[in-house]
This record gives C-alpha cells, structure tokens and sequence, in this order.
C-alpha cells in the first residue's frame, strides 16, 4: 500500500498518525481531569458538610451541660443560660449554612434535625424556668462540694 509512496511521504503519514494519537491522549486527558476535578469539589464540599456536622454537635453537647449546671447549681442559672444562649445561636447559624448545602436528597434529614431541635427548645424552655424559680435555692453542703469536685475538674 505505502510501496508507491516516497520515504518523506511516509514519514509525513507516520507523524500525522501521531500527532492523532497524541490529540487523542490529549483530550481523553483532559476530559480525565475534569473529571477528577468534579469529584474533588464534591469531595471538599462533602469534607465541609461533615466539619459543620461536627460543630453543631459541639453545640448540643455544650446546650446540654448548660441544662445540666442548671440543674446541679441554680445558683449559677443565668451564667448557664448565656453559655446556652451563645450555642443556640451558633447552633441555628451552623443548621441553617449546613441545610443549604444538602441536596434534595439530604434536606429531609437536616429537616428531622430542626424538628428534634425544636422539641428540645421548648423542653429547655421548661428547664430555664424551673431553674429561674429555685434560683435562690442554696445547695447543702454535700452538693457543694460535689459541684466544686466538678467545676474543678
């Protein structure tokens, strides 16, 4: 087939078929790295989410010790209340960043984290106003040093 063609005409068909090759590689490469490209930000975006995730459990945890030193010191009611207070806050801040990064796939789940969160609002509610009445109650001695032991430690 190329026994007619001269050596140059070879060579020229030789580096055409190359340089395809090479296109070739080229945009297979590039589609490749777009592609990766499209799984790392979903990868950083998901890496976020899950960052988030963990801070908003830092606010219920520290929401929930303020319920607790609540209800082993009232006299320290209303230092509690601020701490829960500040958490609160952050805690509806995260929710909401986080529940407007999910897809319609995950909304339902940050929607059954607003709906457990609203029913531990209005059972802290609960415990911020029996806290308030006994407020003045002073602790007997044994409690006392129980809570010292505890602040201490």
């Amino acid at each position: 087939m190329l026994t007619n063609v001269r050596i140059a005409g070879k060579i020229a068909v030789l580096i055409a078929v190359m340089a395809l090759g090479i296109v070739g590689v080229g945009i297979m490469s590039y589609m490749g790295l777009n592609a990766v490209t499209a799984d790392a930000k979903r990868v950083r975006i998901a890496g976020e989410q899950e960052r988030l995730g963990a801070r908003i459990n830092q606010n219920v945890i520290a929401m929930d010790r303020s319920s607790y030193r609540m209800a082993a010191a009232p006299g320290e009611t209303e230092d509690a209340l601020k701490f829960m207070s500040e958490n609160t806050t952050t805690f509806e801040k995260r929710l909401d960043q986080l529940s407007q990064g999910l897809d319609d796939a995950k909304r339902p789940m940050a929607e059954d984290v607003r709906t457990a969160y609203d029913d531990y609002r209005r059972a802290a509610d609960q415990t911020i106003a029996t806290a308030r009445k006994y407020e003045a109650t002073q602790l007997d001695e044994g409690r006392s040093e129980i809570m010292q032991r505890v602040r201490d430690s």
